[in-house]
């Protein structure tokens, strides 16, 4: 199996579980389950970030990059032919 380089970690990424990964925090978790969303509490965010990338670095989770044609983009309509006057 050959290594391959992981891109840097992004806390506001989203990540999934790898089949590595078998229970967090008492949770049976399943491979390409989501992680669960960052806590709002600046004291268990800091904690669950540090357990983020503690799983990130062991390749226990893998990290979402986001597509590079979002969904959410919108056209803006043109309108065709000349107005009338």
């Amino acid at each position: 199996m050959a290594y391959h380089a992981q891109p840097r970690f992004d806390p506001s990424a989203q990540f999934l579980v790898t089949a590595r990964l078998p229970v967090f925090n008492g949770a049976r978790m399943t491979p390409g389950e989501v992680m669960p969303p960052l806590p709002d509490d600046p004291g268990p965010r800091r904690v669950y970030s540090r357990q983020l990338r503690q799983l990130f670095d062991l390749r226990k989770i893998t990290m979402v990059e986001p597509s590079a044609n979002p969904q959410t983009k919108t056209r803006k309509e043109k309108p065709h032919g000349r107005a009338k006057s």
